[in-house]
């Protein structure tokens, strides 16, 4: 039968053919819902958890019957549950997204249970970089014709050194090198400036493109750089500043012995004794102190107490993270501290464990069909949904090679079990049913199919002025399973909506030919059914695989014929596509 909803197109064509009476049709249809993801967009990358999300959705049914859900695949809860607005549009924000790239995907199903879905891929980006800049210092006077030395460094988000993608810029000469930083995150090079005070910036960006920068401003002059004293020890690169006025004049420098050798460092200077300030040679003698250089560049020397000067994450102060080693040059690894035990047995440290209460979970653990992430990739069981229809064998899915077919799946009439319940074709309600109980319950409510009075002529017309237009129509009906025993269509029809016609037809005083006044209805089936046709109050039955009841209106019951048809089974059956088509002629 055909069930009363929005998802329903039911249309009924009239067609004119002559003399003849007219054929009225009565189809239904479906049609699966459309849905699109209008922001943001595919592979777009966010620097926040937080971000707002909007979709559109077509379809012929109602609104509020579309059932609509957003998933990540980085979540197992659904980012977004509920119905369009009006206009069928999807908007929500979602908070707290984990760092990542997210599949994303939306979904609508309607009361049917047709669905269509669309998926993007977002990434939430971590932290940006952290970046340092040890040369060239604000507090220094440059020379515009000796070259200005640049060094740089740039851990991750966590401190950890390594390789990113720098640019140095500055704001007088706009961009002076692109490249990239070495395995020990530093990027050194020497570059002239002009004359001017720079806004010197190095941004540094990662793998995902997010950037951190680190910016210095400095001055270059155009005095001779071996005639200033910058860090106002008394010494220029060329010789005493006797007077102290900060540079070095002809008459007061010296030569051998008398130089600086790092004008940078007021700790540095000829006969300045020997300290550890990160500064190898504070005597300017030529003598390198081991323990007094900085050789993997974060900022500690040994004799600063840095542990592992081959090491840029390694040092006095550092924060530990998990990685085994002493970060902050503590004596040990502060595993305690970070979560560095292992709770499970499984010997991965809680730092590094997805979930050190479970034993079955870590990295490199091979995943099983067990409700765990046991290879600790963020994904439950991944591998085990072969048809990718969001249900694995260990979910309940019978049939991992049919991705119509799992526990989620619509009940259809056909051979297989399509939800995993263990039944084929259980009890359940077809595409057009109303759950009927009885043969006077209420039925489909097929539209106005009335006959129409015309001015014309032909066999059943009135004095050759006025013409009964009448027509044939036919439904196809479905029993959905050996539980489903009636249906039932409902119509009513007259002939008062052609007024001009009907008062013509009054004035007349005529009567239509018998013959046109008859009506049937009729049927085929490929099994026996019973059809019975109540039309304005007498009932008419039969039963068989195919057959016809006819019946006859007067002239005023033509103004106004209520007709209520019900149809049965009369044979039992298996299978459950019981179809039938019913015909029947309005006079």
């Amino acid at each position: 039968m055909i069930r009363r909803s929005s998802m329903v197109l039911v249309s009924l064509l009239a067609f004119v053919a002559g003399p003849a009476c007219n054929t009225q049709q009565i189809a239904a249809f479906d049609l699966p819902p459309q849905v699109s993801i209008i922001t943001p967009d595919h592979e777009s990358v966010f620097q926040t958890p937080t971000v707002q999300f909007a979709g559109s959705v077509d379809d012929n049914d109602f609104l509020d019957e579309m059932a609509v859900v957003w998933t990540s695949s980085l979540h197992e809860e659904p980012l977004f549950e509920g119905n369009p607005d009006s206009s069928g549009y999807v908007e929500f924000t979602a908070s707290n997204l984990v760092a990542g790239t997210h599949t994303i995907e939306f979904r609508v199903t309607d009361s049917a249970g047709q669905s269509d879905a669309e998926s993007i891929d977002v990434t939430i980006a971590t932290d940006p970089p952290q970046v340092f800049i040890n040369e060239p210092q604000a507090t220094f006077l440059y020379y515009s014709g000796s070259a200005v030395v640049f060094d740089g460094l740039t851990l991750s988000n966590e401190g950890v050194a390594g390789p990113h993608v720098v640019e140095w810029s500055s704001d007088i000469q706009g961009p002076i090198f692109s490249g990239s930083s070495n395995g020990q995150g530093v990027s050194e090079f020497d570059a002239l400036l002009d004359e001017g005070t720079h806004l010197i910036t190095l941004r540094a960006s990662d793998n995902l493109g997010v950037t951190g920068q680190a910016t210095v401003s400095i001055t270059v002059d155009n005095i001779p750089l071996g005639q200033l004293d910058q860090d106002s020890d008394g010494f220029c690169p060329d010789g005493i500043d006797a007077d102290g006025d900060g540079r070095c004049e002809e008459g007061e420098l010296t030569g051998v012995g008398s130089q600086d050798c790092n004008d940078n460092a007021a700790t540095v200077c000829p006969g300045c004794p020997e300290i550890c300030d990160g500064f190898d040679d504070n005597n300017c003698d030529g003598v390198v102190d081991p323990d007094d250089q900085d050789l993997d560049a974060d900022g500690w020397s040994p004799c600063q107490g840095d542990c592992d000067d081959g090491a840029p994450w390694n040092f006095p102060n550092n924060p530990e993270i998990c990685d085994g080693l002493d970060n902050d040059c503590s004596g040990a690894p502060n595993f305690d501290a970070l979560g560095e035990t292992d709770n499970d047995g499984d010997n991965v440290r809680s730092c590094d464990d997805c979930d050190d209460n479970e034993a079955a979970a870590f990295p490199g653990n091979t995943e099983i069909c067990d409700d765990i992430d046991n290879d600790c990739n963020g994904f439950v069981d991944d591998g085990f949904d072969q048809d990718s229809d969001g249900y694995s064998t260990c979910e309940g899915d019978c049939n991992d090679l049919n991705n119509a077919v799992n526990p989620g799946a619509l009940e259809i009439c056909n051979t297989i079990d399509d939800n995993c319940d263990g039944y084929i074709n259980e009890a359940q309600a077809g595409p057009f049913e109303m759950w009927e109980t009885g043969p006077n319950s209420p039925g489909y409510e097929l539209s106005n199919t009335s006959p129409q009075l015309v001015f014309g002529t032909g066999p059943c017309a009135i004095s050759g002025i006025l013409q009964l237009q009448a027509g044939n129509g036919s439904v196809a009906g479905v029993f959905s399973d050996p539980t489903d025993l009636w249906d039932i269509y409902e119509f009513d029809t007259g002939l008062t909506s052609n007024l001009a016609a009907w008062l013509a037809f009054i004035a007349s005083g005529s009567g239509l030919p018998a013959s046109c006044q008859a009506g049937s209805i009729s049927w085929t089936s490929a099994l026996p059914i019973t059809v019975f046709a109540d039309i304005d109050g007498t009932t008419y039955s039969g039963t068989g695989t195919s057959g016809s009841l006819p019946f006859q209106l007067n002239i005023l019951q033509l103004f106004d014929i209520d007709y209520k048809i019900t149809v049965s089974p009369a044979a039992t059956w298996v299978d459950c596509n019981y179809t039938y088509t019913l015909n029947f002629v309005i006079p």
